[in-house]
């Protein structure tokens, strides 16, 4: 059974499009003494058997890595500075509801009606905090070459996750359907399911196993597992840099 947790799909799928492996790679990767049972084919690639937990992402990724590629969708500068910006005002606001909850927890402590139950968890959390704090204030200036470092896998976090945004906005203009909201920000959830229907048809990909032909379709078909926006905001929220909530500081409610 494929047991890739749903909210982690379009993750896996955002990564497998940036860190999709070269034919040797993979071909390097799957190698054995015996041939690994062939679960699925995706873009005259064979997909084994033990790569089942991970076949939502290798489909949905190759896929869209070459939708991507057909359609010229690339971030700009702008919005990859943007983005990284983000990170930054994120980091900080997380740093401050910290600092905020250690000092709630703290007065909360001082009170004599608390359980034995809640005092102990709650001096539990307040050591976690005061531990990411800590760390946070203790840490070392960085090198030239570390800060360096730093800066780009920011931007290459930005890439990522804006390319992904522009190809979420691409499908949605060309199959419609419904948004939901997830990690990655929101999914053209119903336009996810008719492109692969098509590329399906079109023989792009195969799902020779039952069991996990059943697995991959569950996150795109079961509606019980998804938050949906209106119909009225999935154009408004699929258009919009969901990242830019953040800056405007509507993320940090």
């Amino acid at each position: 059974m494929n047991r890739a947790h749903p909210k982690l799909i379009v993750v896996s799928a955002i990564l497998t499009i940036a860190l999709t492996q070269s034919p040797s790679q993979s071909a390097k990767a799957g190698s054995s003494h015996s041939k690994p049972t062939v679960i699925a084919v995706v873009l005259g690639k064979e997909v084994a058997n033990a790569q089942k937990d991970r076949l939502n992402g290798m489909i949905l990724g190759q896929l869209l890595e070459r939708f991507a590629k057909e359609n010229k969708i690339a971030p700009t500068d702008d919005e990859l500075d943007e983005f990284v910006v983000m990170l930054e005002v994120s980091k900080k606001a997380q740093s401050r509801k910290w600092r905020s909850e250690r000092e709630k927890l703290k007065a909360e402590l001082k009170s004599d009606s608390l359980s034995e139950k809640d005092r102990k968890a709650k001096e539990k959390f307040l050591r976690d905090i005061e531990s990411i704090l800590a760390t946070e204030e203790n840490c070392p200036y960085l090198t030239p070459k570390q800060e360096k470092e730093t800066r780009r896998g920011r931007r290459e976090m930005a890439r990522m996750f804006v390319r992904q945004w522009k190809i979420n906005q691409a499908l949605f203009k060309k199959y419609g359907g419904r948004v939901i909201f997830q990690q990655a920000g929101p999914e053209p959830l119903d336009a996810y399911r008719r492109f692969l229907r098509e590329h399906e048809r079109k023989g792009d990909f195969e799902i020779r196993d039952p069991e996990a032909a059943k697995s991959f379709w569950n996150y795109f078909v079961n509606e019980k597992m998804h938050v949906f926006a209106s119909g009225e905001q999935s154009a408004e929220i699929i258009n919009r840099p969901w990242w830019k909530k953040t800056q405007t500081g509507e993320a940090e409610e």
